[in-house]
C-alpha cells in the first residue's frame, strides 16, 4: 500500500473569536474579497443591540494553525406579534478550494446554535444558498417580483454604461444619442413630485425611537427588522457618515410620519452610477411620501452625477404609487431573489405563511454598513419605547473584550 506523503490535515471546525481577524482577512483576500477594515469588522458585533457577549461571532475551519474556512454569525432583532424574535444571519462565507467539502459543516453549524428564534440569510449566492438549503434552510414564502423599478438621473452616463453592459461596440461614443432618446421617452411618463415636507437628515435623532414604537403597532402582524435609533445607526451608520447612504424623512404636521434610506451600490464594471432605495417605512398611509422621497433622491443624484435610482423591494414595485409613476424595469440579478430562512415550532408554522413577510434588503446582512465602534448610541430594550427603560447596549459593554486583540502586522486597521 502507498502512503501519501502529500495529503493534507483535515482542517477543525472551532468558534471563530476577534484574534482570527487577520487570518480572515487573508482568506477574503485569496478569493478577491476585500476584507472589511478591523473597525468595521468589530462593528458588526460591538456596536450591534442585539449582541451580547458570548454569542459565537462565527466559525472558522483551521489547518495547520491557518484559517482555510470562515462563516460570520451576526444577530439581529426582529418583532412579530408584539413578541421579540431572536434572529441570526451568516455574513461572509468563503472556504478554501481544497477543502471545500468541509463547507457544509460550517453552514450546519449555524443552524444548530440554540437559544435562535430564526435563522435568516438574504445574501447568499447560488452556492451558498445551496449550502443552507441542504441542511434545512427554505425558500422564504413571500412572492418576490422578477423585475425592480427605477428612475433615469444621468442619461448620457446611464445609456454608456447600459451599452457597455450589452458590449456594443463605441459604446462611449453613441451614449449621447442613446441618452437622449431615454429622455425623450422620459417626458412621456408621469414626473415625480415635490413635496416640501421631505427634510434630509445627517443622523438619526430621537425621533426614530418614537417612530419604531408606532411603527411596530401599525405592522404588528409582519416581521419585522428592528427599526429604532440606534438599530439604525447600526446597520446604516458607515454609510451616512461616509456619504454613501441618504436619509430622508417625511413630515405632517411638523411629526415625522416616514423615512428613506438610500444607499450608494455602482456597478463598477460597466461604469454605472446608482442609488438603491434600502428601506422605507410609514406610520401612515400617504401615498405622497414614497413619490416624495424617490424626488428627493433623485434631485440629489442628478446634483451628485449618479445615474439612476432604484427600488429593490417586491412590496414597493408592485404598490399603486410606483405604478402610476411608471417607472423604468429591468429583471433583478438571481442573488437578489436567494432569501432563505429557518424556524421551528410556533414561529416556523407562522412563517410559513407569506402574510407575515415582508423580504427587502433591509433583512439580514444585505445592506448592513455599519458605523464604526467609536459613539456607540445606547439602546433601549426592543420592545419598549423611550422613557420605559433605557440600558446601556450589552455589545458596548463587552468593547473591553476587544479592545486588547486589536491586530497588529500585516491587515491594515
Amino acid at each position: 500500500m502507498r502512503c501519501n506523503m502529500n495529503r493534507q490535515p483535515t482542517p477543525r471546525l472551532r468558534e471563530a473569536g476577534p484574534e482570527d481577524y487577520p487570518g480572515i482577512a487573508r482568506l477574503a483576500t485569496r478569493y478577491e474579497m476585500p476584507p472589511e477594515p478591523w473597525k468595521t469588522w468589530a462593528s458588526l458585533w460591538l456596536r450591534n443591540p442585539a449582541y451580547k457577549p458570548g454569542m459565537p461571532i462565527g466559525w472558522v475551519l483551521e489547518r495547520a494553525k491557518e484559517i482555510v474556512g470562515w462563516f460570520a454569525n451576526v444577530p439581529l432583532h426582529y418583532v412579530l406579534n408584539g413578541e421579540l424574535v431572536r434572529t441570526m444571519t451568516p455574513r461572509s462565507w468563503v472556504v478554501d478550494e481544497d477543502v471545500r467539502t468541509f463547507a457544509v459543516l460550517l453552514a450546519d453549524t449555524f443552524l444548530r446554535q440554540q437559544n435562535v428564534d430564526l435563522f435568516l440569510s438574504t445574501s447568499g449566492n447560488k452556492h451558498g444558498s445551496a449550502g443552507l438549503a441542504a441542511v434545512g434552510a427554505r425558500q422564504i414564502p413571500q412572492q418576490i417580483a422578477p423585475e425592480c423599478a427605477f428612475w433615469v438621473t444621468g442619461y448620457r452616463g446611464f445609456a454608456a454604461s447600459y451599452l457597455q453592459l450589452k458590449n456594443i461596440l463605441r459604446a462611449n461614443a453613441l451614449a449621447h444619442a442613446a441618452g437622449a432618446a431615454v429622455w425623450l421617452l422620459d417626458t412621456f411618463r408621469p414626473s415625480l413630485p415635490h413635496i416640501n415636507t421631505v427634510r434630509r437628515n445627517r443622523e438619526f435623532g430621537e425621533e426614530f425611537d418614537n417612530f419604531w414604537c408606532e411603527l411596530r403597532r401599525v405592522r404588528e402582524h409582519i416581521l419585522l427588522g428592528r427599526r429604532d435609533r440606534a438599530a439604525l445607526d447600526w446597520h446604516f451608520g458607515g454609510a451616512l457618515r461616509s456619504g454613501r447612504g441618504w436619509l430622508f424623512t417625511y413630515h405632517d404636521k411638523g411629526r415625522m410620519t416616514a423615512y428613506s434610506l438610500f444607499l450608494r451600490s455602482d456597478h463598477s464594471v460597466v461604469g454605472l452610477r446608482r442609488m438603491i432605495l434600502a428601506d422605507f417605512q410609514q406610520i401612515e398611509e400617504d401615498e405622497n411620501a414614497l413619490a416624495a422621497m424617490l424626488r428627493a433622491a433623485a434631485d440629489e443624484s442628478r446634483q451628485q452625477g449618479i445615474h439612476c435610482v432604484q427600488i429593490l423591494s417586491s412590496r414597493l414595485e408592485a404598490s399603486a404609487v410606483v405604478q402610476r409613476l411608471s417607472p423604468h424595469k429591468r429583471v433583478k440579478p438571481s442573488a437578489s431573489m436567494s432569501y432563505l430562512y429557518a424556524a421551528s415550532g410556533a414561529l416556523g408554522s407562522q412563517l410559513n405563511h407569506q402574510n407575515y413577510w415582508d423580504i427587502s434588503i433591509f433583512d439580514g446582512d444585505s445592506s448592513l454598513y455599519p458605523a464604526e465602534t467609536e459613539g456607540s448610541i445606547i439602546a433601549p430594550n426592543v420592545l419598549q419605547c423611550p422613557a420605559t427603560q433605557a440600558a446601556q447596549s450589552s455589545a458596548r459593554n463587552a468593547g473591553q473584550n476587544w479592545g486588547s486583540l486589536l491586530p497588529s502586522g500585516g491587515v491594515d486597521e
